[in-house]
């Protein structure tokens, strides 16, 4: 299991979020779905939304340890929910369950990342 802690969310219930920014992905031109590479215990490893990267929607409990730990959280994109267009990406192809979204499709297996 790669760094990280257990989060709940409002979405998901409780998750293992990773800390690396390996595990986020963020639509590199500010318009879509930021997505949070998470263990979700009915599942396993999923993308799921993560609209509280973008400073959207309910703020997930992060304990103790709070969210200062996370790659996402030190990019600082929560400050300014203002620059960012959420948008909820289709599904592919078949149904999913609300939240959960395939893996985006992106060269070298990395998420976008803004600097």
């Amino acid at each position: 299991m790669p760094a990280g802690q257990w989060v709940y969310t409002q979405q998901y219930g409780w998750i293992w979020m990773p800390y690396g920014d390996a595990f986020t992905y963020v639509p590199p031109n500010g318009y879509g779905e930021p997505l949070e590479y998470v263990f979700y215990p009915s599942f396993g490893w999923s993308w799921v939304v993560a609209p509280w990267i973008w400073g959207s929607g309910p703020w997930p409990y992060f304990g103790t340890f709070g969210p200062r730990r996370f790659a996402w959280y030190g990019h600082g994109w929560w400050r300014s929910p203002s620059r960012w267009h959420y948008r909820p990406a289709p599904v592919r192809g078949h149904p999913a369950r609300p939240g959960v979204r395939p893996a985006p499709v992106r060269p070298g297996g990395r998420g976008e990342r803004r600097r």
